[in-house]
């Protein structure tokens, strides 16, 4: 199994990522459109992405039925590897895949950071003319 070709695969639709002459090591130059400089990258040392893909197996069981639990637990990690890269990849973040878990240093912050978690916010919106 190329885990490391099917993350690369997988980020195609968003991201243009290219390996690193390290093993075990992806570059994602741009995200949306946007140019990272430096890139952020992901860090997926075979061993950890094994195990990684063994202790998610369970979990991919219940969502993937028709697949073997390798398969399961691949697709897993390829979820929540686009989870983090969309939600927090910004340029010069480091996303580590671990036994079993992912962590990324370097994230963005949210962007509701400012807000105020007691005071009272409403929502609105116009109708647009069309309708």
């Amino acid at each position: 199994m190329d885990v490391i070709g099917a993350i690369v695969e997988d980020l195609e639709p968003y991201a243009t990522a290219r390996l690193s002459e390290q093993p075990g090591k992806i570059l994602l130059d741009t995200l949306n459109g946007r140019p990272l400089q430096p890139p952020a990258v992901i860090v997926a040392p075979a061993d950890a992405v094994a195990n990684y893909v063994r202790s998610s197996a369970a979990s991919a069981r219940a969502l993937w039925t028709d697949v073997g639990p390798e398969e399961g637990g691949l697709r897993l990690l390829l979820v929540h590897l686009n989870e983090e890269v969309l939600s927090k990849a910004q340029a010069g973040t480091t996303i580590t895949v671990g036994d079993d878990e992912i962590t990324v240093t370097g994230a963005r912050g949210s962007d509701l950071a400012d807000i105020d978690p007691d005071g009272e916010y409403y929502w609105t919106a116009d109708r647009p003319d069309e309708f």
